[in-house]
């Protein structure tokens, strides 16, 4: 699924209005406004930054905002699907076991420790 987004630089607050205005007739649920800011800061890059980066990159500008937004929602969001209940006893019981049965069970050749 893909999600356009919409970019603006927009300065003033009437101008920045008007643009989500004309950009919202024409723009359905799936889209997202990305506002510029006048300096970069943490929280935010100005256009010539984006398009430095995307210049740099030999990548779109699209590309350059998803990047960012791809590696937080690694970061963030968890990996599986959260369980609702714990595991009973069986459960973890039937773990061990498949886990005793796939560990490698040769003599050992060579053993190090760090302390």
């Amino acid at each position: 699924m893909h999600f356009p987004i919409a970019i603006t630089d927009s300065s003033s607050p009437n101008s920045y209005m008007s643009d989500m205005y004309e950009l919202g007739k024409n723009m359905g649920a799936a889209h997202l406004l990305l506002k510029f800011r006048s300096r970069d800061t943490r929280f935010g890059e100005t256009r010539a930054t984006v398009k430095s980066l995307a210049a740099e990159l030999d990548v779109s500008e699209t590309q350059v905002v998803h990047l960012p937004l791809s590696k937080f929602a690694e970061e963030i969001l968890p990996a599986y699907e959260h369980d609702e209940v714990p595991l009973t006893s069986a459960e973890v019981r039937a773990v061990r076991k498949r886990a005793k049965a796939a560990m490698s069970m040769g003599k050992i050749l060579d053993e190090q420790s760090l302390f």
